[in-house]
């Protein structure tokens, strides 16, 4: 069930997986991390894309590194900060491999579990 009085810890957990999000990035950026086909996305080197471009496509990459990390922590009584800071780096991941996996499932059925996440009837 969803815990709607655990906001303070899901916020530290937006928090602390944006951080997450930047880590990845600047370990992309600095080349710790060999994937140039993600960092081509998030950091074109096309010099069509100008720098405020580039900086809001790593604000949008940090931002849903933020938004997954929230939604990871709001089931949880409380913080779980290395749990954050991993689904922070790897919500790609996270993020396609959930929606590959319904792509089976109707539209009623995704709609039921939601609701029964949330509590509803």
């Amino acid at each position: 069930m969803l815990n709607l009085s655990n906001w303070q810890s899901a916020v530290w957990a937006a928090v602390i997986g944006a951080g997450g999000s930047l880590a990845y990035f600047t370990a992309l950026l600095f080349g710790f991390v060999q994937s140039e086909a993600i960092l081509e996305k998030i950091w074109p080197s096309a010099r069509s894309v100008s720098l405020a471009g580039r900086l809001l496509r790593v604000f949008w990459f940090t931002l849903i590194g933020a938004v997954v990390a929230f939604i990871f922590q709001l089931p949880q009584d409380k913080l779980a900060p290395i749990q954050a800071f991993i689904v922070g780096t790897t919500w790609p991941t996270i993020v396609s491999q959930t929606l590959t996996g319904r792509q089976g499932e109707s539209p009623k059925a995704i709609k039921e579990q939601i609701t029964n996440l949330l509590g509803g009837s």
